[in-house]
């Protein structure tokens, strides 16, 4: 992060291209608190990296006072009891969509070879030392795969993988190997009026409108089945929170 942020203040102009943070921290502070939030966020937005954000959480803090990955895997989560956890089974449909919208719209998305797709694989993940993203591409991209469209679902798969699902079953696997109950779902409806592209699926977020009773406020945007379905859901998820 020490890198991205000396580029970051850089960029907005609190700092010169041949300085370095540490020569003047205090000026830079000054400086950045009279830039805009506007101006931040769009900054931060440019220097995206694939589909990884430029900044995360800071680990070392009272809100954060280790890695996560560490935490979970030596089980420092003793004081948890019962988990409700999840996916949808197009996860990484809306990520790659996001990475590349010009490439990948919602209505016309453009059809790659398999090279095609290896390549912007390792575009996607670009952030990652080497050689993670050409070991990715070698591994999960298969050389003899030549339909367009199940290219394109392997590559969102892979997304959806990496940011969502492997770390979501990680979790719950090792909160079910310390004997906390887990209750995990698997979402895998298409709302019937989805604002994504057909070839999305059931796209990252698609499942929270039925938790929260969307469709009982909008009910002439929903099927009568999508009124069952939220229904069902917010039964199970207030049961579960009343009772485990």
């Amino acid at each position: 992060y020490f890198e991205r942020t000396n580029k970051f203040v850089r960029k907005i102009g609190c700092l010169e291209e041949d300085q370095m943070l540490q020569d003047k921290p205090e000026q830079v502070l000054d400086c950045l608190q009279v830039k805009s939030a506007h101006e931040m966020v769009k900054l931060t937005e440019d220097m995206f990296e694939g589909f990884q954000p430029p900044f995360g959480a800071m680990v070392g803090n009272e809100f954060l006072p280790a890695n996560p990955y560490e935490m979970i895997r030596d089980g420092n989560f003793s004081h948890l009891h019962d988990i409700l956890i999840g996916s949808n089974k197009d996860e990484g449909s809306f990520f790659l969509h996001w990475t590349f919208p010009d490439l990948f719209t919602l209505d016309n998305p453009v059809n790659f070879t398999q090279r095609e797709i290896s390549s912007l694989v390792l575009e996607a993940f670009r952030s990652l030392p080497p050689p993670g993203p050409k070991l990715i591409s070698h591994f999960f991209i298969p050389s003899n795969l030549t339909d367009s469209a199940m290219l394109r679902k392997t590559f969102y798969n892979i997304i959806g993988d990496f940011i969502i699902v492997c770390p979501t079953i990680f979790f719950a696997e090792q909160m079910a190997l310390r004997n906390i109950p887990v209750y995990y779902y698997h979402f895998t409806h298409r709302p019937s009026n989805s604002p994504w592209g057909e070839w999305m699926g059931v796209s990252h977020f698609d499942e929270v409108q039925f938790v929260f009773g969307v469709p009982f406020s909008t009910p002439h945007f929903y099927t009568k089945q999508e009124l069952e379905l939220s229904a069902r859901i917010m039964e199970t998820w207030v049961t579960f929170a009343k009772t485990g």
